[in-house]
């Protein structure tokens, strides 16, 4: 065997050669990659802060009270916001879940009602299934805390929902 230095200096050459034309070929990769978190990076900023804007809007409620002319007393007080409804009863107003109308008629008839129509709505593709109507019940030893409806969708509903908790809450009140 015998040793030729010219063979491996040209071997030793050709091998810079490759790892210099290599190393330029990902450094031009990499700059390629940092260029693409830098525009993902601005996009994320816009959609973030787009975003906390919407959640914003979202959060932000009204308060309106229940008022009942019948009784001529507040029954409730009912936070509005964008997608969702909160109901709060008055200190003094005890509203047992378990018995009607709350139970048979406000949830049962009304809520699931609008809720069933909704699953359809996304069952033929008009809604998606975060913008149904459903709705939370809140209680504390069988007394309603708190009546959360998400997805009302529209004012029609709000309007519609609002008069129904006034008449159901009247009824129970006037039954005791």
């Amino acid at each position: 065997m015998s040793y030729e230095p010219e063979a491996e200096v040209k071997r030793l050459a050709d091998l810079k050669s490759f790892i210099e034309k290599k190393i330029a070929q990902l450094e031009e990769e990499i700059a390629f990659f940092k260029e693409c978190l830098r525009l993902i990076d601005e996009q994320l900023k816009a959609k973030s802060f787009r975003r906390a804007i919407e959640v914003a809007k979202e959060v932000e409620e009204h308060e309106e009270e229940i008022y009942s002319r019948v009784l001529q007393r507040v029954l409730a007080k009912m936070y509005v916001s964008k997608n969702r409804i909160r109901i709060v009863p008055e200190g003094n107003v005890k509203i047992e879940i378990d018995k009607p109308p709350f139970s048979t008629f406000l949830l049962k008839r009304v809520l699931d009602s609008y809720a069933r129509d909704d699953l359809e709505d996304v069952r033929r593709g008009r809604l998606t299934p975060d913008e149904a109507l459903r709705y939370e019940v809140k209680s504390e030893g069988g007394v309603l805390k708190e009546l959360i409806i998400y997805n009302y969708r529209n004012d029609e509903r709000l309007r519609r929902i609002r008069s129904l908790i006034r008449w159901t809450f009247e009824k129970m009140l006037e039954s005791r």
